[in-house]
């Protein structure tokens, strides 16, 4: 199964063994999804986890003026929905597609039986949610400074320590970021979001295609 492929690639696999991942994916199915196309929504029930195997997808909140806080941005070849498998019968955050996505669906139950049987995965999957978790305490942290380039600075940042690829003297970001997303991520306004961006170009410290 050409599934087996995405796997592989996936650090948080690479611990189980052939019979392992083929158990995993007996009864794995895929799903196309469009740009805006919602994933989960809170209250839909934990049955199953996602492997982007193209797009992207991001997560995030409303508040109750409707409000949208991004959470995180998921890329290809990322485990989506994995937190929630622990304990939790329903979503409590919304999924949506930024763009085409495929997803291949992974069903709970046979995860949750693997994790019983291998303290190395298990162990794997603890430390992907710790890291998570960690960015999202960064990625707070910085929200609740008020310089809006400082927040914008350290969003970067994190972002670079995600997902940045070293280019020389530099960090390339490979993530595809609108700057609504940006703004999205700090609670700020697309318009301030652009113009401190501007500034932040002009100063020669980011470069942005």
């Amino acid at each position: 199964m050409d599934h087996i492929w995405y796997l592989e690639k996936v650090d948080l696999f690479k611990v189980l063994s052939e019979a392992e991942i083929s158990f995993l994916i007996e009864i794995a199915s895929r799903k196309t999804y469009e740009k805006n196309d919602v994933i989960f929504m809170p209250g839909d029930p934990v049955n199953t986890v996602f492997l982007i195997t193209r797009g992207r997808v991001k997560l995030y909140n409303l508040s109750p003026s409707g409000r949208e806080s991004i959470l995180f941005i998921f890329l290809q070849v990322e485990i989506l929905g994995l937190s929630e498998i622990f304990g939790n019968n329903l979503r409590v955050s919304f999924a949506e597609a930024i763009e085409p996505t495929e997803l291949l669906i992974l069903q709970r139950v046979k995860i949750t039986q693997l994790l019983e049987k291998n303290i190395r995965f298990a162990l794997a999957i603890a430390q992907t949610l710790g890291m998570r978790l960690m960015q999202l305490g960064k990625n707070f942290e910085s929200v609740s400074n008020q310089n809006l380039s400082c927040r914008i600075a350290q969003l970067l940042l994190n972002l670079s320590d995600m997902c940045g690829v070293e280019n020389g003297q530099h960090t390339l970001i490979e993530q595809r970021i609108t700057h609504q997303d940006i703004a999205s991520m700090i609670g700020a306004a697309r318009q301030s979001v652009t113009e401190a961006l501007n500034v932040l170009i002009r100063e020669s410290a980011i470069k942005y295609d």
